[in-house]
This record gives structure tokens, sequence and C-alpha cells, in this order.
């Protein structure tokens, strides 16, 4: 609402006010600013007319009169269009504030379904698409398989397993099924050539071709249930069914070594090396069994693995020639009980065709596993 009022000497002065049915309860920020610099504007009006009118003549006071007069109804009708265009915005229905809202929600409703639809389907596709041709290479290595390097044993490295039915995985029935090829091999020459094994027997420079031992490596993971196979008892009997089903049936099967305890490739190293130091002491180069993706991991951590041995060998041997020099005190001598003979390694290659059916997930948790490994001086 505009009003307007004299003073003594006749000046008029505009004022503004708003009633409470115009006002709306909780006026628009913008609003608010446009009153205020309308007041401010009628002030600036009413100052200048009360400073200049009464010192000037009655033709310019007159001239000063009508123009003051136009500026106050130019800017009367500003506010009233103002505060119609307030009224309206105050009227707008609530409906349309409602469905504004309702379809931002809805907006974000539909983001985050499409990101977890996408999330599980990357997550499906991780578990089933197979490897491409450059990540196979990427860790795949490469050794020449001759009579010279024989194995004395296969190292079949262990997988995850499937509890419920306590059968294999793929990527793990595929290791077996390499490990069978092998010592199916290994049991043929035999057969074909015994001349070679009583010369390797009798101390001649025969090509001894036997595999002593197949070695199955892997435990139970953290969160598998009491009373379940460890990967290498389950391993264990899958090699035996695989045997039975090869044209190798009628020949005597390796010898199964298995140790349990192991829930890692560095564990798998570690204490297989160990469980043959005490148990195997004849057996001496090991051929690896594992997926493609795996290989170039495990053949280092192994490789490793000895390596610290033969430095623990090294540093005892060194306190032993110390503490024989000293003078033969045998307070001080050093006793090495370790077996100082070292052990060589070489890694079967997966077939082709093999090596690819491994799902995505595995390569990717490898790369993971390779940054923690070297994070660690595993590698």
């Amino acid at each position: 609402m505009h009003g307007a009022r004299e003073d003594s000497r006749g000046i008029s002065h505009i004022t503004v006010a708003h009633t409470p049915s115009q006002t709306p309860e909780t006026p628009h920020k913008l609003q608010v600013g446009r009153a205020a610099w309308l007041q401010v504007k009628l002030t600036l009006v009413n100052l200048r007319t009360s400073l200049l009118l009464p010192s000037a003549s009655p033709a310019v006071s007159a001239l000063m009169r009508q123009r003051h007069d136009a500026t106050v109804a130019a800017q009367t009708a500003a506010s009233a269009i103002a505060e119609e265009a307030a009224a309206r915005l105050a009227a707008r229905p609530r409906v349309i504030r409602r469905a504004f809202q309702s379809s931002r929600r809805l907006f974000v409703a539909v983001t985050l379904g499409v990101c977890v639809i996408g999330l599980y389907q990357f997550h499906r596709w991780l578990k089933t698409a197979p490897l491409w041709q450059w990540q196979q290479n990427l860790f795949d290595v490469h050794t020449a398989l001759d009579d010279s390097t024989a194995p004395d044993a296969l190292v079949v490295l262990g997988y995850c397993v499937d509890h419920r039915t306590q059968k294999p995985t793929e990527p793990l029935l595929a290791r077996l099924q390499l490990a069978v090829n092998i010592a199916c091999e290994s049991a043929l020459k035999q057969q074909q050539k015994p001349s070679s094994i009583e010369a390797s027997s009798s101390g001649s420079s025969g090509v001894d071709t036997l595999l002593r031992a197949v070695i199955f490596t892997g435990g139970s993971a953290p969160r598998t249930p009491l009373g379940l196979a460890s990967e290498a008892e389950v391993m264990s009997a899958s090699f035996s069914a695989l045997w039975s089903a090869s044209r190798c049936a009628s020949l005597p099967e390796p010898r199964h070594i298995l140790e349990r305890a192991s829930t890692s490739t560095f564990e798998n190293a570690r204490y297989t090396l160990a469980k043959l130091l005490r148990d195997e002491p004849s057996i001496r180069h090991l051929r690896l069994v594992t997926n493609g993706f795996h290989q170039w991991r495990s053949l280092t951590v192994f490789q490793r693995v000895e390596m610290r041995r033969q430095e623990e060998i090294a540093a005892a041997r060194s306190r032993r020639e110390e503490a024989s020099r000293s003078g033969g005190d045998s307070t001080r001598a050093v006793e090495v009980t370790m077996d100082e003979s070292a052990f060589s390694f070489s890694v079967a290659p997966m077939p082709q065709e093999e090596s690819l059916q491994v799902p995505q997930f595995d390569f990717w948790r490898e790369i993971a596993a390779v940054l923690y490994y070297a994070c660690r001086g595993y590698l």
C-alpha cells in the first residue's frame, strides 16, 4: 500500500507499506531486495525536494514540484507492478513446487538405479568374461621342456574350490588336467625306457624321466566352514579321478604330497619348500603347474623364497667359519644343520585354450596381488 503525506511546507513525502493480505508470509529474497531499493529511491527523492524547494523561486519551485510529482507517480506505478508480481508469485500453487521436488527425487532415484545396474553388470562381466590374448601373454612364462630338465616333482598351486560340491573350479581343473598330462607322459616314458631308470639308479649319466611325486599345495580359506576338505585334499581326489579316466589308468599313479596350511602364493612357496626339506630331501627340481595369469608371480615368489634360504645358509656358513677361526671354542661354534642343496624351478606351459578360460576378475585381482607383493618385498 502506498501513501503520501505533506509536511508543514506542503511537500509530499511518499511512503511504501505492505498490508498483511498482500505480503506473503515468507517473501522471496528478490522481492525483499526490490522493495528495499524502492524505499531508498523514494527517500532520496523526498530528501532532495526538502533541501532544494525552500530556497528556490516560485517558478522554480513549481517546476520542481511538478517533476517531483511525476517521479513519485512513476515510482508508485513501478512499486505497484512489483507488488502485483510478488503477489502472483506468492499465490502460485504449491503443486508446481512439489512437482519440481518430486522430479528431482525421481532423477536421483533413476541415477542411483542406473549406477547399481551398471555395477552389477560390470561385476557379472568380471566373473564370466574370459581373458583377452594380451592379458594371457602379460604374465605367461614360457620355459623350454626338455629331458635334461625333467622335474623331480610337480607343484600344483591351489585355487578356490566349490565347497558345496567339494569339486575344483574351472581354472583349478585346468591345472589338474595339465598335471595329469605331464605325469602320464612321464609314466609312459618310464615304461618305454626302463633302462634309463636303471642307469640313473646305478649312478650312470642317463636321463631320469621318473616323476617322483605330485605336490598339492593349498589350505582352507579363513571363512571356510570347519570339517570341509582343504584345497590340497580336493585337488588330490580330483587328480586321482582324472588319472583313472586318462590313458595311463593302468599305470601306477604318482605319489601325492599334500601341503594343507598355505592360504596365499607366498605361503605356497614357503611351506612347500619347508616340507620338502624336512620330508623329501631327494626332490630338488620342481615344475610349477598353474594358469597363465598366475605363472610369473608364482615362479618369482618361489625363486625369492629360495634366494632368502640361500642367504640364510651363507650367513650361517660365515658365522661357522668365523667361529672356527676364533680358536675352536666349542661355546662359540655354530652348527649348520640346514640343507645347502639349492632348489630349481620351471613352469609348465598351459595350453592356450585353457589359459584363456579364466574370468576377468582373476586377472585384475592378479594385478592387485602383484602390486601388494611388490610392496611387501615378496617379488
